[in-house]
């Protein structure tokens, strides 16, 4: 009796200090991210920011941009709140569903997202919101009049950082569905769908389709995310082809293990996993494209809450310890890739 009472004791400890432990780190990143000087778009947002021009950017960001300028006309102070905004929301997804987060957190950082948000200031606030929104959405089961009207405001208030976020909304939708027939079959469908693509379909430019009337149409006008062209949007090099393979093989593994123990999952954590899955359909489409490519950085916020719930909820020791083998490497080869190929000019003497 007495040593399940300490282990309880134990447990509990453990869980007040792993909460304990992100939120610590969580304003350390805040910290960092709001003091830095470095990104490729950091110089034009500072120009905005002290020159007040609101032309080319959502009006969520302006309205945000000119009350903080109003308190402290001081970038750093921006930088400080945005950051608060981006990582504070993705904390909170962690501390409110339950998931593991040290693993959070591992990946996180060398998945490059927080370096990235370094960058993409406004997608990142945008992503932030969506971890966060999506997270709620689902501890909101039961509820259908609450989730949709958070997921209008989700949409309302994400879109007021970034016009983006649209692209991922139906997929999110389409994860509300396939949540109420809770059927591990359904699962298994789109598993072998996304492992077909991953094997058989070969990397197609799809640029055509984000730039045409129609599409632009469809998004509100937000065009002028989906046709700008870079190097680090053309996913066709061989490293960033090789990566995409990589991390379509990485999805199919965790993808495999959430099936294989998908009774032993909570519908929150179900709910999460099909999102999860179907974000596993756009990695393996390997398709190139800008608005691909944007669409791929909110699908890969997802895992930084859902591959530790399948990490934990894998009973099998071997599995088990395959599936964290798999993350560190895939997270070393990722940040490794990033700092090489100076992903958002974050590595400043050598930005350009």
């Amino acid at each position: 009796m007495n040593s399940l009472q300490n282990s309880v004791e134990y447990s509990e400890r453990g869980n007040i200090l792993e909460k304990i432990y992100v939120v610590v780190i969580a304003i350390i990143l805040i910290v960092v991210s709001g003091h830095r000087i470095c990104g490729t778009d950091f110089w034009t947002y500072r120009a905005a920011f002290n020159g007040q021009d609101p032309s080319s950017f959502e009006s969520g960001y302006v309205y945000l941009q000119n009350k903080v300028f109003d308190y402290n006309p001081n970038f750093t102070t921006m930088l400080l709140v945005v950051a608060a905004i981006t990582i504070g929301s993705i904390a909170v997804a962690i501390l409110i569903s339950g998931t593991s987060g040290y693993i959070s957190w591992f990946l996180y950082f060398t998945t490059f997202m927080y370096f990235y948000s370094f960058n993409g200031i406004r997608q990142s606030m945008a992503m932030g919101v969506f971890l966060l929104g999506v997270t709620l959405l689902y501890k909101l089961n039961g509820h259908r009049i609450m989730q949709v009207f958070l997921v209008v405001f989700l949409y309302q208030y994400a879109s007021s950082f970034h016009g983006s976020v649209i692209m991922v909304l139906p997929i999110v939708i389409a994860s509300m569905i396939v949540a109420r027939f809770d059927n591990v079959e359904i699962c298994k469908k789109i598993f072998r769908i996304g492992l077909f693509l991953a094997v058989f379909l070969p990397p197609l430019d799809v640029s055509f389709i984000f730039e045409s009337p129609l599409f632009s149409w469809m998004t509100f006008g937000y065009k002028e995310y989906f046709n700008e062209s870079d190097e680090f949007n053309n996913r066709l090099s061989v490293m960033r082809l090789g990566y995409a393979y990589m991390k379509a093989f990485v999805y199919a593994v965790f993808a495999y293990s959430f099936i294989k123990n998908y009774g032993k999952y909570t519908m929150f954590q179900k709910q999460l996993g099909y999102l999860n899955l179907l974000g596993y359909i756009v990695v393996a489409t390997k398709m190139n494209a800008p608005m691909v490519s944007r669409l791929l950085q909110y699908v890969d916020h997802v895992p930084i809450i859902v591959f530790p719930i399948i990490l934990m909820n894998e009973k099998d020791i071997k599995m088990k310890k395959l599936l964290f083998l798999i993350l560190i490497v895939f997270g070393l080869a990722t940040i490794t890739m990033c700092f090489k190929q100076n992903v958002a000019g974050i590595i400043p003497y050598i930005a350009e």
